[in-house]
This record gives C-alpha cells, structure tokens and sequence, in this order.
C-alpha cells in the first residue's frame, strides 16, 4: 500500500473511532450521522481489503524471491566446482606443457650435436674422397695402408649411417613434442576461457543474489509491518472484551444452566465448513485463535447459547462484531458479518439468528470467524460445538 492510501486509512480510521465515541456517549444519535459513520466504516473495509490483498501479494513475492535465490546459489555451488575442476585440469595443463617444453630443449640439444657430428663426418669423408681410395687401390704399393683405410672408411660409413638415423629419431621426437606443445597450448586456453565465463557468471550470479536479498528484506520488513497491524487488530479485541461491562449480563442469568453444563454439546453458530481450526498458522509466526467458516454471503449465523449482547458494532479486523456474554466469564465472538441482527443490551437464546455472514474487516472472501473466550482468553471451539 502507498503511504497516500496509509494517510488515508489512518484518518477514516480516526474519525470513525471518534464518530463512535460519540455514539456511545450520547443516546441521540442523528440519522445523518450515522449514515456518515457507516460510509467512514466502508471506506476503511475496503482500505483492509487493499491491506490484505497487498498482504497476499507480498507473502507470493517473498516466497519467489526465496525460491529464486535458492536456484541461484545452487547454480553458484555448481559453478565453484567447475571453476574448482578447470583450475586442476589448468594446472595440469601448465604441468605437462613444462615436461613437454624439457624434451623440446632436450631434443634440439641433441639435434645440434647430431648436426655437429655429422658435419664431422661429412669433413671427414671430403677428406678421403673416393679418387683417393681408387689411387690407393690401383696403385697396390702399401697393402697395410689399404686395409687401415678400407677399415676406415667402412667405420666412417657406419657411424654416419648411425647418426643419420638418430637425426631422424629426434627429429620424430622433436616434432612429436611440438604438436604436444600445440595441443596443451590450446587446451590451456580453452581452460582460462572457461575460467572466465565460469567466473563471469559467478560474478552475476553473485550480483542477482545480493539484490534478491536486499528486494527480500524489504518484503519481510513490509510483512512484519503487516503482521504487527495484526497483532495491533488483536489486541483492540482484547481491549473491548476487558472494557466490556460484564454485570450488565448479571439479571436473568438463574433462569438458566451455566454454558459448562454443554460443553461439547452446544451446535456451531453456522452449518458451513471450516476453512481455518483453532490454533492453525495464520500469519509467519501468528495463530488463529478462533475458526474460520467457508460462507456464503448472508448465510445465518446464530447463537451458541443463551446470553446477553454486549457489543454489536463494527471493530478494525474483524469488521461487524457480536459479542455475547453467556455468564461465567464466557463470551462467544461472531466477526466479518454482512449484517447484525442484533443490538448491544439484547438477550438472545440458543439458536438466535444474530448476524449474516460476510466479509467485513477486510476479508476477500465471505466468512464467519468465530471464538469463544474465557476471561478474556480463547478457548478451543472445537471442545464445546460439534
């Protein structure tokens, strides 16, 4: 509700709590005046009626909101693990590049010194070129010089046939380790990739989280708020019960049994269903304590017992109220009525219709809300109606 139409309830509301001062104070009161105080009272139902529907809305809005940050720390624990797993698969990554980058160095060391050998070789065998060795063989004047350089050269070939083939050895391994290289390199840039995206929508998971929370603040600061209107509802209740003259009801009470002596026996003040039992959850922490009736509007709603009424008027939260004192500290309480049937000092007897059922006080739906005190205290309906 806006803080305009919160002015404005709480203005009607003072004018007709004093237009009923007044009434109670005088004994005339002008047909024109009350006319005003019954358009002052429908001004403040419909008020309530925006106070509960905005009650309503709020409690649907604050449930979403939690299930919406629910969903969205899930998905933030999911993605700390995959961040978690990217991070090792990283690491890992970094890991195996180094080893594969030590065989790289390796590998090329060892090529420059294949490379240098068989450069040596190649000098080697410039040196004794093939016309040297048809000379030496034609010419036949050392044999020992012959086999030394047939021993020679045939060791020459063999060694660069060895070295010819550990060149093509490392460079196989060589070329192995580079498309390593390639291939760790590319998987260690799709894991920072990853990384980022992840840490991106942590980021505004994080950032929705945070905003959820503050919108879901201040639902609950609105609903406690709301729920202390209840309680303030209430407790106006409690104060017209203890206010109530209680030896008004005091003659005529002899010429009938005290309400104990039916206790469990006594019929329920409407023939319809029960929406809401005593002591069920009403409002977070707050109870009923009373039960609320499935009705349909004008349904007849009558006395439990015999007593007498001591207020028939409209009160904040519970809109058309009767109340009967049936002795012994006992009080019936009829509330949300359409129409009263009764007025303040009339005797009813059990089964009186005293009321039409409605949805006065700013109920949504039409519905008699029923209780039944003791002191001041409400008792279980349930363990003296059936």
């Amino acid at each position: 509700m806006s803080l305009f139409s919160q002015h404005q309830l709480s203005l009607t509301l003072a004018q007709v709590l004093l237009a009923w001062a007044l009434l109670h104070q005088t004994s005339v009161f002008a047909q024109e005046d009350r006319q005003t105080l019954v358009d002052q009272i429908e001004q403040v139902d419909d008020a309530l009626l925006s106070v509960s529907d905005d009650l309503t809305k709020t409690q649907a809005e604050a449930l979403a909101i939690s299930a919406q940050i629910e969903s969205i720390e899930r998905s933030m624990n999911q993605l700390q693990a995959s961040i978690q797993r990217e991070q090792l698969a990283l690491q890992d990554h970094e890991q195996a590049l180094e080893v594969t980058l030590a065989q790289i160095n390796s590998a090329q060391a060892t090529l420059q010194d294949q490379q240098d050998a068989i450069g040596e070789l190649l000098r080697a065998l410039w040196l004794t070129r093939d016309n040297n060795r048809v000379k030496l063989l034609l010419s036949q004047e050392d044999p020992a010089s012959l086999a030394r350089y047939l021993v020679f050269h045939a060791q020459l070939a063999e060694q660069q046939t060895t070295a010819l083939t550990e060149l093509k050895q490392v460079l196989t391994k060589l070329d192995t380790a580079e498309q390593t290289q390639r291939q760790l390199q590319a998987k260690r840039a799709s894991s920072l990739n990853a990384l980022r995206q992840q840490r991106e929508a942590l980021a505004k998971d994080q950032s929705e989280r945070t905003a959820l929370l503050r919108s879901l603040a201040s639902l609950e600061q609105s609903l406690l708020s709301q729920q202390q209107a209840l309680l303030q509802d209430r407790e106006s209740l409690q104060t017209l019960i203890d206010e109530i003259d209680i030896s008004k009801s005091q003659a005529g009470r002899n010429k009938v049994a005290p309400i104990t002596d039916y206790q469990k026996s006594l019929k329920w003040p409407t023939s319809a269903t029960i929406k809401h039992r005593f002591n069920s959850v009403r409002n977070n922490e707050l109870r009923w304590q009373g039960v609320l009736f499935n009705n349909a509007l004008n349904d007849p709603v009558t006395s439990i017992y015999h007593g007498q009424v001591v207020f028939a008027d409209w009160l904040r939260g519970y809109g058309l109220l009767v109340i009967i004192d049936h002795g012994g500290d006992y009080m019936s309480l009829y509330a949300h009525n359409n129409a009263l049937l009764v007025a303040e000092g009339d005797w009813v007897d059990t089964g009186t219709a005293i009321a039409q059922a409605g949805n006065t006080g700013g109920q949504t739906q039409p519905g008699l809300y029923f209780e039944i005190r003791q002191r001041g205290i409400p008792q279980n309906p349930a363990q003296w109606c059936r």
